[in-house]
């Protein structure tokens, strides 16, 4: 049986714009009552999202999964509303699941719940105070990815542009990348919203470079074909060698670059990666061949 109380701790996220959940309710701060899923929407409790204090709570969080914890006093409507006969918390005549926090043992897996869910929420609201998500537009300097770029440097100058703008939390990377996608990467980014989450920007990024991975052969040509024409020897060089170090010279590679540009253009490079593989290619194409004239870069 809980013992009475005069106040309650309401813990409340932003999950959209107009959507507020109720993530668990506790009578002091060291034992959380976490809601089923279907009971969570802060709309469903009718006596606690009328409060003045809950109004003005969810009127003050602005980012998505943004979150506070309010203590509220209550009142007769809140009592009904939250406990049963016996002083147990309910809601709904629905016994709530039960989360300790035990500041003594808090790395056991069975202990840190609500723990592990507040350094989650803490890590999303990191951004300096001085930048604001909603300014990255205009002060960083990148131009939005629409799959024209290489994904590769274009990755790594957004990163470089949320470092040099102090966005140092790699959860908040996720939240500013929205703002610099155009076109069908959009889609994508709502897609990984629902599969990845918004809390692990190692796996985003491996996503993104894999999906907008450039498939042709042009860079390769290029840094193959590449040759001295005048100037200076040094210049040529270290031009070569920065085109060189952006691939790699492999044994696919060089026979690739001696096959007609209809033909590479045919080879999905990121599918090749062993000689096995591309004789496999090959063979699929050779007998058209000879209806091919030769062209090359």
């Amino acid at each position: 049986m809980a013992s009475i109380t005069s106040k309650l701790y309401f813990h409340i996220i932003k999950r959209n714009n107009d959507e507020f959940e109720l993530a668990g309710i506790s009578e002091n701060k060291e034992t959380w009552y976490v809601l089923p899923e279907e009971m969570k929407d802060l709309s469903l409790h009718e006596a606690l999202s009328t409060k003045r204090a809950i109004i003005n709570t969810i009127n003050s969080i602005k980012p998505i999964n943004g979150y506070r914890k309010i203590c509220i006093k209550l009142d007769d409507e809140l009592r009904k509303e939250y406990y049963e006969e016996d002083e147990n918390l309910c809601f709904l005549d629905n016994m709530l699941e039960e989360k300790i926090i035990d500041n003594k043992h808090r790395d056991e897996p069975n202990d840190n719940f609500f723990n592990e869910r507040i350094k989650e929420l803490e890590a999303k609201l990191s951004l300096n105070d001085n930048f604001k998500l909603q300014d990255i537009e205009k002060k960083f300097i990148l131009e939005k990815f629409n799959k024209k770029q290489n994904p590769t440097e274009w990755i790594e100058k957004f990163e470089n542009e949320c470092r040099r703008h102090k966005i140092l939390n790699l959860t908040n990377f996720i939240e500013a990348l929205r703002f610099f996608l155009s076109g069908s990467p959009e889609d994508w980014y709502e897609s990984n919203l629902k599969k990845i989450g918004l809390t692990n920007w190692s796996e985003w990024r491996k996503s993104f470079l894999t999906i907008f991975a450039d498939r042709s052969w042009k860079k390769i040509r290029t840094a193959y074909n590449y040759k001295y024409l005048g100037s200076s020897l040094i210049d040529y060089a270290l031009a070569k060698e920065n085109l060189c170090l952006e691939i790699e010279m492999s044994r696919i590679n060089m026979i690739v670059m001696g096959l007609p540009v209809e033909i590479q253009n045919q080879l999905d490079r990121e599918e090749i990666t062993t000689i096995e593989k591309l004789f496999k290619e090959l063979t699929k194409i050779d007998e058209c061949v000879s209806n091919i004239k030769p062209k090359y870069d």
